[in-house]
């Protein structure tokens, strides 16, 4: 697949940004875990620390910084260790991964070999060969349009800068843009 390792690379720039971002936000986390419990209509939450009690100590409403900050490290770990685990398995595709493979392989055999294969996919010379065997078809005038002249060199143009160039035979090279 044709741009497979860019776009590989740009999420390996998108996830190391991530990475980074997340590895900042838990330096500055609060300790221990959060524990949720729903009686009914009611949540309460808990703070669980290391050591301490198997349940948390009760966290009351009021202390929303410590609430927010605690459910942000258990995202903020979670998004980390998936971040990680995506970047290993980028790292490991692009390290060995190359968009031109197949077609190396076709170049590697020797010449007389090659005549003798048809390639699963057209190599860049293929390409490029049949590119300039095809013989160019202008864009046709459609009927109704107004004001288009005809010249001795069988050209069709709308100005009569071009009438004049196609009359005279004056060689030019079309503008591209």
């Amino acid at each position: 697949m044709t741009g497979l390792r860019e776009k590989l690379l740009q999420e390996q720039d998108r996830l190391e940004k991530i990475l980074q971002k997340t590895t900042e936000r838990l330096k500055d986390a609060p300790q221990g875990r959060l524990r949720l419990s729903t009686n009914k209509k009611w949540t309460q939450y808990y703070h669980c620390v290391l050591g301490g009690k198997q349940s948390g100590e009760y966290i009351a409403k009021t202390n929303e910084k410590l609430i927010s900050g605690l459910a942000q490290k258990d995202y903020d770990k979670k998004i980390l260790k998936l971040t990680e685990r995506r970047l290993w398995q980028i790292r490991k595709i692009t390290g060995d991964y190359d968009e031109k493979e197949i077609e190396k392989i076709f170049l590697k055999e020797h010449m007389t070999r090659q005549k003798l294969i048809e390639p699963v996919e057209p190599t860049w010379e293929q390409q490029l060969k049949d590119w300039i065997s095809e013989t160019y078809k202008g864009k046709e005038f459609q009927e109704g349009t107004p004001l288009i002249l005809h010249f001795s060199r069988k050209e069709q143009d709308r100005k009569f800068t071009g009438s004049m160039t196609a009359e005279w035979m004056i060689p030019y090279m079309p503008r591209m843009q």
